[in-house]
């Protein structure tokens, strides 16, 4: 009933996830397959459903454990689920993990009491917002691409962003020393990220994706300002230019400013994700 993934399951269970019509978040479940640390198909009579987990390091170089369990429609409250949670937690025990954490949608079925029946206790959670329309006028301010000279400014606006949420949501470390990682990660995608500054002070910064906008922060000395606002029309201007044809842009629960900010340039919702988490020692 319960059987170790093989490759040439990942395309029947592409076709499953897009078939349900689920709105399933669209990831490479190939890519998934490669990087899992265990990857199981219930099937009888064909696969009713599958789970997954992944280790990684936290940002405390803590091991953690990310699950990720789903079941068809029809086969649900038949105890699939928590049978594939246990196969997949009998394998990850082993490896010491500090905590499992699921990312689960909430604004479908919602899957959290099944979490909360196993031990899981809301960490986090992140609305995620859509945007179609056109595009406003040229913002009247220079953002310029990033280069590596302003990394050590860029890292501390950083922090100053976004300490406060990174301590009432208990993400740690709640600061990120600047360190070479970082530093190189920045440059890979460098064109992506557009910074503002003035008087030699890096005051504002956004980073362009193929389909989202993330990381817009305004250094808290010049917030208040409209640079947030500006920043972000900049950034949408240019993905309209391109020819996007929506934008996407996430934002942490409880964050009122970003919230208010995102709404009133247009953003509608598309779905709200909410993060789980138990400590397993």
């Amino acid at each position: 009933m319960i059987r170790e993934c093989k490759l040439e399951d990942i395309e029947t269970l592409n076709k499953l996830v897009k078939e349900v019509g689920t709105d399933y978040e669209p990831i490479d479940l190939g890519e998934e397959f490669r990087d899992a640390h265990q990857f199981l198909l219930y099937e009888v009579g064909g696969i009713q459903g599958f789970g997954y987990s992944s280790l990684y390091q936290n940002g405390l170089n803590e091991k953690e454990a990310q699950l990720n369990l789903f079941t068809l429609p029809n086969s649900r409250r038949n105890g699939i689920g928590t049978l594939l949670y246990r196969e997949l937690l009998a394998f990850l025990l082993p490896e010491n993990p500090r905590s499992l954490v699921v990312y689960i949608r909430v604004d479908q079925e919602d899957p959290s009491p099944f979490y909360e029946k196993q031990g899981f206790k809301k960490w986090w959670g992140s609305p995620e917002l859509i945007y179609f329309g056109k595009g406003f006028p040229t913002v009247e301010l220079d953002f310029i691409p990033y280069e590596d000279e302003f990394y050590e400014r860029y890292s501390k606006v950083k922090n100053d962003c976004y300490y406060h949420i990174q301590v009432s949501n208990d993400i740690k470390p709640y600061t990120y020393p600047p360190n070479e990682t970082e530093r190189a990660a920045l440059l890979k995608s460098k064109e992506n990220i557009y910074i503002l500054t003035k008087d030699d002070n890096l005051v504002a910064s956004v980073t362009i994706g193929d389909e989202t906008i993330d990381n817009l922060m305004v250094s808290p000395a010049y917030q208040g300002k409209g640079l947030g606002k500006c920043a972000l029309q900049f950034a949408m201007n240019a993905m309209i230019e391109r020819g996007n044809e929506y934008i996407r842009i996430c934002y942490m629960e409880n964050n009122q400013g970003a919230e208010e900010l995102y709404y009133s340039l247009g953003f509608k919702p598309l779905q709200n994700t909410h993060v789980y988490r138990k400590f397993v020692k």
